[in-house]
């Protein structure tokens, strides 16, 4: 699993993962959200692959900053984050803490920063098949939809060389972690994501 993580963080910007040197592209959703698109972007995901993701590496560093979960603004979101996040808290997939209490109220200050960083480069890899496929959906969905949920999510594929990312903008990006990545396969995946009813896809890979 090293092997995989140090490929990673090697092939990937995480400052701005469309800035990364072999980025092949992303889709979205299209116009407005619309309750179910967030379910539908996972769900492509899982079928385009089928069995093969269970060849998959989930590389993680989610984790719930409990001062912000359920305090969006929006009522009925809030509830549905919760009642998410609890879940899975509860399994174990998820770590919660408050960033107040871990890294203290200087926000401004070189320390805390340098904290909120170890925190989002903690990234643990599992195979996909360590997870019940219920909670794998619900920690996708998650990264897509809950507000005060933070850090790095990939979906790594060692045998195509390709990283995949699911986003708050409802959908995933793909980048290539070699330059003999699979690229036939990661632009098949976005032009049929581009297919998708209410999305649509960027493909920027330039051969």
């Amino acid at each position: 699993m090293s092997d995989i993580l140090n490929l990673l963080k090697s092939a990937v910007n995480m400052n701005g993962y469309g800035a990364s040197k072999n980025f092949v592209g992303y889709f979205e959703k299209h116009g407005k959200y619309k309750p179910g698109l967030a379910e539908d972007a996972v769900q492509f995901f899982l079928t385009f692959f089928g069995a093969s993701s269970d060849q998959f590496i989930l590389a993680s560093s989610l984790h719930a900053n409990s001062d912000e979960i359920g305090h969006s603004g929006d009522e009925v979101e809030d509830k549905k984050d919760l009642a998410l996040i609890e879940d899975l808290t509860g399994s174990g997939v998820l770590k919660s803490f408050g960033y107040d209490k871990q890294f203290g109220f200087d926000y401004q200050t070189d320390r805390y920063e340098t904290a909120v960083e170890a925190a989002w480069c903690d990234i643990q890899c599992r195979p996909m098949t360590d997870y019940k496929p219920s909670d794998l959906k619900k920690l996708l969905l998650a990264k897509m939809l809950v507000y005060g949920l933070h850090g790095h999510c990939f979906l790594v594929s060692d045998r195509l060389g390709l990283a995949f990312y699911p986003h708050d903008d409802i959908g995933f990006g793909v980048v290539a972690l070699s330059d003999s990545a699979d690229i036939k396969v990661a632009r098949g995946f976005l032009q049929q994501a581009g297919q998708l009813k209410n999305f649509n896809s960027i493909i920027e890979w330039k051969p």
